[in-house]
């Protein structure tokens, strides 16, 4: 992935790949702006058209876990949709990050 954020350039390593052991999907996640790799794991939902994954991680600013759960949506363009919420201690979700990704043509 390649962009911008806050007006920073930002660049992400995304690799998907479906466990059979455990029956899920898992994601390993990088990027320029953080100094943690996140490992997600989840499950599709049944068209497996939305994938829905859940990750723990340190935030790097203040030390605490935090949890992240991260909603992939394949689109009918041959793209998807990526969705990242910050789930804090109480439940509550909050959008932090959306990436629209679509098949480059060559």
């Amino acid at each position: 992935y390649q962009g911008s954020v806050m007006d920073r350039d930002f660049e992400a390593l995304k690799i998907e790949g479906y466990e059979t052991a455990s029956s899920e999907y898992v994601t390993t996640w990088r990027d320029n702006l953080g100094t943690y790799t996140m490992i997600f794991r989840g499950k599709c939902d049944t068209t497996c058209l939305t994938r829905t994954m859940m990750a723990d991680f340190l935030d790097p600013v203040s030390a605490t876990k935090l949890r992240i759960k991260g909603v992939t949506t394949l689109t009918e363009e041959e793209g998807y949709t990526y969705e990242s919420f910050v789930v804090t201690p109480d439940g509550s979700e909050f959008k932090n990050m959306e990436l629209v990704a679509e098949r480059s043509t060559p």
